[in-house]
């Protein structure tokens, strides 16, 4: 006889409006392209705090005040021991808000303005940083190394980060 066994299927989206004039975007004009990218890995130092946070072990939420969505410009294949994104170039923009949890999903919301992340979107990920930079803040959750375009400075992105857990 089969014993059951449970799995868990993490399932991220990245959603990017593209704005190629940052005035078409504080005027609030539909975005000149939605484009969807789907799939990630959690890293292993993501899944430990997951973890610990679970178990009541310690660690920082990633919440209002501690979450970053970061973009990069590597291609380096993503591995669970990764720790940071790879790319030469890469910028992590605190979340506008509070990420929003409603069942078995999660939302992270970033808006990457003019003058900002202004290089080859390849890689992607979530960290527990508490302000905009390049550097990463420990643990970088997930990361995901796909071509998203190029963002010029002028053009304001936004990335929407949904992530169901099932």
């Amino acid at each position: 006889m089969d014993t059951p066994t449970d799995t868990l299927k993490w399932d991220p989206v990245l959603t990017i409006h593209k704005w190629d004039r940052t005035e078409d975007y504080e005027a609030g004009l539909e975005p000149d392209r939605v484009e969807d990218y789907h799939g990630n890995i959690l890293l292993t130092a993501g899944i430990t705090r997951l973890l610990n946070l679970l178990t009541g072990a310690g660690g920082t939420a990633f919440n209002s005040t501690n979450c970053r969505i970061g973009v990069g410009n590597s291609t380096t294949a993503a591995a669970v021991g990764q720790t940071d994104l790879q790319g030469a170039s890469k910028y992590f923009k605190l979340v506008s808000g509070a990420p929003n949890v409603s069942g078995n999903v999660v939302t992270f919301t970033a808006a990457f303005g003019s003058g900002v992340a202004n290089f080859a979107w390849e890689e992607w990920g979530i960290d527990n940083g508490t302000a905009d930079g390049a550097t990463v803040t420990a643990p970088l959750l997930n990361r995901k190394v796909e071509a998203m375009g190029t963002k010029a400075s002028g053009s304001t992105w936004t990335v929407t980060a949904t992530i169901t857990v099932s």
